[in-house]
């Protein structure tokens, strides 16, 4: 999904002027639409990404993470080096290389994580929070030269703590609660998006009676915004406009189908009087599907001056 919806939303702004709204100034909206969605889900994709780095690197300090793991010491991190000459301060940095190719799709990433548990004695603890400060962390798409550079705090809690037993038996999961305020993005293609950020994770493995074992993922924004209830980011995006996404329903995908094809979640994105609305985990109808995996999503955008269109698209 992470490249393919926003191909599909670009074609849409092409093509627009075969719709019944056939003018210069749909097609523009339809296409700032579209980059402003992209922006927002590249966004999260990088920023959920650091929160895994973290979690990975703390695995190499229990007396941080508090989890006796047999990779104490041995977690490797794609393109990074862990110094840790602050720990007893409860301190980590992450320096990436900017060289290393990592990850789907391929990235080189550089600059600076840096990582403080600031509440509680232990990362696992109910109530745990991290400190996480990116300092000209960029991330480089190889297939496209595109590039995100991040500065600012943002702050994760533990809101249950974390039971590794009950977790990998399917009986408990892992939730986390996401905050941050004052963040940038500079983008390749010019402009900087400010932004602040509202949401929970959560992780859970699912034992299945028909298909193999799978960790599920799932996401929802939990403050309120102008108005709008599950609020995830809000700030303003690279044309200077006020945004604004927020979910109708929780985003759920898991390791069985790829966790970038979600089974289901819906989310609005509002910038500039114009509303994109994304269903995912629908079928070949623009219905939910009911299958183990999803065949796509649908699209239904509203323009500030009443133009309207539906898009049902496959992952």
């Amino acid at each position: 999904m992470k490249k393919q919806i926003w191909i599909v939303l670009i074609g849409i702004a092409v093509g627009f002027s075969s719709c019944k709204k056939d003018n210069k100034e749909n097609e523009e909206a339809v296409t700032k639409l579209a980059t402003q969605a992209e922006d927002n889900n590249d966004t999260k994709s990088e920023s959920d990404q650091t929160n895994t780095d973290v979690n990975d690197a703390l695995e190499n300090f229990s007396a941080i993470n508090g989890r006796k793991a047999v990779t104490e010491g041995k977690k490797v991190i794609c393109g990074c080096s862990i110094d840790s000459a602050q720990l007893e301060n409860k301190i980590l940095v992450l320096n990436f290389d900017g060289t290393t190719p990592c990850g789907t799709p391929s990235r080189t990433r550089s600059g600076s994580i840096k990582v403080q548990l600031v509440d509680g004695d232990r990362w696992i603890h109910q109530g745990a929070r991290l400190k996480i400060t990116l300092n000209n962390f960029k991330v480089i798409r190889l297939s496209n030269s595109k590039s995100w550079t991040f500065n600012g705090d943002k702050y994760l809690t533990n809101v249950r703590g974390t039971n590794w037993l009950g977790f990998i038996a399917g009986v408990d999961s892992i939730l986390y609660r996401e905050r941050g305020t004052g963040l940038t993005v500079a983008l390749s293609g010019g402009g900087t998006i400010n932004y602040s950020v509202a949401r929970t994770t959560s992780w859970k493995v699912i034992k299945s009676q028909t298909i193999s074992d799978y960790i599920q993922f799932s996401a929802m924004g939990d403050t309120t915004i102008s108005g709008f209830q599950n609020t995830d980011s809000w700030g303003t995006n690279r044309f200077g406009n006020a945004f604004t996404n927020n979910y109708l329903s929780r985003l759920v995908s898991n390791t069985y189908c790829q966790v970038w094809r979600p089974v289901r979640g819906e989310f609005v994105h509002r910038a500039n009087g114009n509303t994109l609305t994304v269903k995912m985990g629908v079928n070949e109808q623009g219905q939910t599907d009911t299958r183990d995996c999803a065949y796509g999503w649908k699209l239904n955008w509203l323009l500030s001056n009443g133009a309207t269109g539906e898009k049902i698209a496959s992952y």
